[in-house]
């Protein structure tokens, strides 16, 4: 493992393991202690570590200007990836497209459905802070019914609170 990126006067740093998965780890008495898996190097690890720590609430494209400011978790499949490397797109269910923002280019291939957790952007894009890339080589993952499953838990809050809080 080797540092990648600290955040200085923070108790933050970033740790690269494989070339492209990256871990935030918080310095602990000048021991560092690997924390979850993230993919997204970040404008500031003290305000993305809240995202990666605490719960997230399950979103469909359409809900996001409802979360501005808030951790999320997002599921769609990869439209298009911008030219730069510092956008990628995805679609959810219903067709909607939601714009997700990374600090660094991709540095690895990524395709097929795909789950980002971040924060909503003043600009209703998600700030990702961990992505994950669904295995389909055995399954197809049913978006559409992802997408069903958000919807009732968003229209049945009081049996799932900390889904939508």
């Amino acid at each position: 493992m080797s540092c990648v990126s600290g955040c200085p006067g923070n108790r933050f740093a970033f740790l690269e393991e494989s070339g492209t998965r990256i871990f935030p780890a918080s310095l602990v008495r000048g021991k560092i202690k690997r924390g979850r898996r993230a993919a997204c190097v970040v404008a500031s690890c003290v305000e993305m570590a809240d995202v990666l720590e605490g719960p997230r609430v399950r979103v469909a494209a359409s809900q996001l200007p409802q979360y501005i400011g808030k951790a999320v978790c997002f599921v769609g499949r990869l439209e298009k990836i911008h030219p730069s490397g510092k956008f990628f797109f995805l679609s959810d269910g219903e067709g909607k497209t939601a714009t997700i923002e990374l600090m660094a280019p991709l540095e690895e291939e990524i395709s097929g459905v795909i789950e980002v957790v971040g924060r909503v952007t003043n600009q209703v894009n998600v700030l990702c802070a961990s992505y994950t890339q669904f295995r389909e080589d055995k399954d197809t993952f049913d978006i559409a019914l992802y997408n069903e499953a958000v919807k009732t838990i968003h229209e049945f809050p009081e049996y799932y609170p900390f889904a939508t809080n």
